[in-house]
């Protein structure tokens, strides 16, 4: 079967489920083609988008690029355990907390989707 993944955040508790953007859920479906996962979380880690030439923008719309800069972010497996993570407490736990019913993490997989489709890769790479 295999792990399964998540991007998150574990400081502002969201996600990016990889699977909401038409990847697989393992590390090997994630990478190697035009908006990928790793893509994805340095367009959220990225400081100071949009002020040169070359830089991605938004029409300086900071809700997605440089959403995460400077927080405490991650590949989370759903076999992760204890000491996985040594300085974030109960990161073995995120994944049922995400999956469970009243979780307080926010599913941010649309805003990335959004993202990308208003960056139109295609039309920078191509």
């Amino acid at each position: 079967m295999g792990q399964y993944h998540l991007l998150i955040n574990s400081e502002r508790k969201e996600f990016v489920n990889p699977r909401m953007l038409g990847m697989g859920m393992k590390q090997m479906e994630h990478c190697g083609f035009l908006g990928d996962l790793p893509f994805i979380q340095y367009l959220l880690t990225t400081a100071s988008p949009g002020r040169g030439f070359g830089d991605f923008s938004l029409n300086n719309d900071r809700e997605f690029i440089g959403r995460w800069v400077g927080d405490r972010v991650f590949i989370l497996g759903d076999y992760t355990e204890e000491n996985d993570v040594p300085k974030v407490r109960f990161a073995h736990k995120f994944w049922m907390a995400i999956h469970a019913v009243d979780t307080d993490w926010t599913d941010v997989s649309d805003l990335a989707a959004e993202a990308l489709q208003k960056l139109d890769l295609d039309k920078i790479y191509n």
